[in-house]
């Protein structure tokens, strides 16, 4: 069998993980002779990348050492976000110590075969996670095949464009759920590195950052991690949103305060902003369903005083003129942007009638259902 063999070397120190050796093999059957193939992942947020060319009998296989297990992508494009909207074929799985064993007619649907059982842990959530891959896959078709033939395209892609984000929940929610049923995962671990926020500070960071074992807890990622978490405690749920007062398109003061009686969701966003603007029909269907239930919004601009046009152009053509907006037309330089910590946007706080945030971050369908169960 003819393989090519890369040599990848990581001089890395991680406390609780040594040096270790990693072997990929394969043979995908849809992957033609020259083709290349791209094994990426990162480290300490770089991306490290190297590919080879499959052979004429369509075997390959990567060698090398690591310091610390990572998840990893083999691709054939060289494209690192390349996803199911490409054409590439891909698969992710664990790189670690020992041996992975890649086989299948499809990269994407190959089988993986692990010998480290963090890679196995891995694969056990590949197989809870396959449906929901599936039915993005299906809606990512649907939009390439039905698209051409609707009398609305636009409509269309949004009603699709919905679908995604609720699936892409429900892949979240998994992740919530495998952190529960594999408390000393290693996996696990990545994946509250991925996913702690203000928002489940309370009711899952720290519970399950204590329950992982103490050679993860104690490593370098481990004190990373629970440094963040505290860095995140102010703003957690249950805590008081500090106080602020800014002007209005108007020049007149409006305080936190004064919504005191009030469930208010305080939107951080910029008229150049393009996510923020997406995500501005959902906030405009949670106001329309709740504001007779005790509830508004407070949009804060982080616009300079020189977009103060294009500011109050984006209220109008987004058709968000029906609650308040507050900037000092400042930028990031913002002493509000600085005293709630916002370093992107969009971020969004939901405040209860007593001042306390019971809820953060919430995008998309998130939103809806925090209310819904909140007011409902």
């Amino acid at each position: 069998m003819k393989t090519i063999v890369i040599f990848l070397t990581l001089f890395i120190s991680l406390n609780s993980f040594s040096q270790e050796k990693f072997t990929i093999s394969g043979r995908v059957q849809s992957i033609p002779f020259n083709t290349i193939l791209y094994l990426s992942y990162k480290i300490n947020g770089k991306t490290q990348q190297d590919s080879i060319k499959i052979l004429q009998d369509q075997n390959f296989q990567f060698t090398g050492e690591i310091a610390l297990p990572v998840l990893a992508k083999l691709s054939t494009s060289q494209d690192e976000h390349s996803n199911i909207l490409t054409a590439a074929e891909q698969i992710s799985f664990y790189l670690a110590d020992g041996q992975a064993n890649i086989v299948g007619e499809t990269l994407q649907n190959a089988s993986v075969e692990v010998t480290n059982p963090i890679a196995k842990d891995y694969e056990a959530y590949k197989l809870m996670e396959r449906p929901i891959r599936d039915s993005l896959e299906l809606l990512v078709l649907s939009i390439k095949t039905n698209v051409a033939s609707q009398k609305d395209p636009m409509k269309y892609i949004q009603e699709v464009k919905e679908k995604i984000l609720n699936t892409e929940l429900d892949r979240k929610n998994l992740k919530y759920t495998f952190i529960k049923e594999y408390p000393k995962s290693y996996v696990s671990f990545d994946f509250l590195n991925e996913l702690v926020s203000y928002d489940n500070l309370n009711e899952l960071g720290f519970t399950a950052f204590n329950a992982f074992p103490d050679e993860i807890k104690s490593s370098e990622k481990g004190k990373e991690l629970a440094a963040k978490m505290e860095l995140l405690k102010p703003f957690s749920n249950g805590s008081v949103a500090p106080e602020f007062s800014l002007p209005d398109t108007l020049g007149n003061q409006v305080a936190l305060s004064s919504f005191k009686g009030k469930y208010v969701f305080i939107d951080f966003w910029a008229s150049w902003c393009l996510p923020c603007r997406f995500e501005n029909p959902n906030v405009i269907a949670a106001y329309n369903k709740y504001k007779d239930k005790n509830f508004t919004v407070l949009g804060i601009s982080i616009d300079e005083a020189k977009d103060k046009e294009k500011w109050l152009k984006a209220i109008k053509d987004d058709k968000v003129q029906q609650w308040q907006h507050v900037s000092d037309l400042i930028g990031w330089k913002s002493p509000v942007a600085t005293l709630y910590k916002i370093q992107a946007i969009p971020r969004n706080f939901l405040i209860d009638p007593d001042g306390k945030i019971v809820g953060s971050d919430l995008r998309g369908p998130a939103l809806n259902e925090r209310l819904e169960k909140i007011l409902n």
